[in-house]
């Protein structure tokens, strides 16, 4: 069992130790792939980015902000920055290997289960691999839906196919210069 505590990663794969959890706010804004929910502890830093409209906020979330929301997402679908963020994710060892594995797929591209398990060293597990990666709750920015099937069709996506297919669209648009794999480092909450 994996004892509780929060870590800092520091790059994708030095960690240290956080004394505690920095509380969240979140807010509703327009994305180029529809309604956007998203939750963060400061300017640079987020917890949570949720497609459509079925979003429950955490309840320990303290304040709803739109306007931030809007800006954030500005920059975070700006075409001309490339600010870091910190990507403060909760989950076990296994799904943040997976979602540091994931920020690893270049912009515009994509890799099968398969072949991400292989990667991790994990051959044959890319049923638990797969679960994991649709355990993510910052998407975009976790590029979960840059993972397709070994058959080459897109699998499934927790917010819709139609969004995936969006999401890789535009990353083929917009690929020239843009490589968000070395800008995102994960915040690690290990669950209780």
């Amino acid at each position: 069992m994996i004892p509780l505590a929060t870590h800092t990663a520091t790059s994708p794969v030095q960690i240290t130790e956080k004394s505690s959890v920095d509380a969240a706010s979140y807010g509703c804004a327009n994305s180029p792939f529809g309604m956007m929910w998203l939750a963060w502890t400061s300017e640079d830093s987020i917890c949570e980015m949720f497609f459509g409209e079925n979003w429950e906020s955490n309840p320990t979330y303290k304040a709803r902000n739109d306007l931030m929301a809007q800006k954030l997402t500005q920059q975070i679908f700006s075409q001309s920055e490339n600010k870091p963020w910190n990507l403060q994710v909760s989950g076990t060892s296994f799904q943040c290997e997976v979602w540091r594995a994931v920020l690893q797929i270049p912009y515009g591209s994509t890799m099968t289960y398969s072949e991400l398990a292989k990667n991790l060293g994990r051959p044959k597990a890319v049923r638990a691999l797969a679960n994991a990666v649709g355990a993510n709750t910052i998407g975009w920015l976790i590029p979960c839906h840059r993972v397709i099937r070994s058959d080459g069709s897109l699998g499934g996506y927790r917010w819709g196919m139609a969004r995936k297919q969006a999401m890789l669209s535009w990353e083929k648009k917009y690929r020239i210069g843009r490589n968000f794999t070395s800008l995102n480092t994960l915040n690690i909450a290990t669950p209780k």
